[in-house]
């Protein structure tokens, strides 16, 4: 997969197959090119995994980064200039790209990006321990948390579903036993969560289901934008 994008005095872009973000030029000349660990890794033949994906997103009306298997989140601040924000330090448990990809690599000690979002208060993490595939889920060797992160404060919260009852990457509802709640895009600053009407109607208890208005005709393929305040 590739994605093109626009920056400030140019244009970006990204290549999942090779973990690694250009960007260019308004005329076309490359400026930067960005593919961290790279030289560690080797051609490999057979069957390969991807255990952790990239977070690319605007926030603020700039184009911010983390690239896979890499512990530092980035402003775009022009086509020449990237900025770090943050650093997430996993220390011994960060994952290499080459460790993520090789299937013969044990990762049940290092620590994966699942999903970044960030708001104007908050960096919402969702992590695993290990790789999440079905194996691994069966076996229960994969272990599933969620962190926040207080931009202001600086405080660091951490959720942990013990229960294995909760789609990984949720956090359960105990105020009203009602569907769980993290969030997967933000717009102008604030938290969504995404959720399409059918998985919806599944996640909300059926002696609820019938006592929200906002649920009464939803169909099966309806987009439905879930925030908290």
């Amino acid at each position: 997969m590739a994605r093109v994008f626009t920056v400030k005095n140019g244009f970006a872009l990204y290549r999942e197959s090779l973990n690694a973000l250009y960007t260019f030029a308004a005329n076309g000349d490359t400026l930067c090119y960005f593919a961290p660990g790279s030289g560690e890794f080797k051609a490999m033949k057979g069957t390969i995994r991807n255990a952790e994906s990239s977070d690319l997103y605007k926030y603020k009306g700039q184009e911010c980064f983390r690239l896979a298997y890499t512990d530092t989140l980035f402003r775009i601040l022009d086509a020449s200039t990237f900025r770090p924000a943050y650093k997430i330090d996993f220390g011994t448990h960060q994952a290499t790209r080459a460790e993520g990809l090789n299937p013969a690599v044990d990762l049940s000690d290092k620590y994966l990006v699942h999903n970044l979002t960030e708001t104007d208060d908050y960096l919402f993490l969702s992590l695993t321990q290990n790789h999440d595939c079905p194996n691994t889920r069966n076996a229960g060797t994969v272990k599933f948390f969620q962190v926040i992160y207080n931009k202001k404060n600086g405080e660091l919260y951490s959720f942990v579903d013990k229960t294995k009852k909760t789609v990984p990457g949720l956090i359960p509802n105990d105020l009203d036993g009602g569907i769980g709640y993290w969030p997967k895009i933000q717009m102008n600053g604030q938290p969504y969560m995404l959720l399409i009407g059918r998985a919806l109607k599944r996640a909300v208890p059926a002696d609820r289901l019938s006592k929200i208005p906002a649920l009464q005709g939803l169909e099966d393929k309806e987009m439905v934008l879930i925030t908290v305040r």
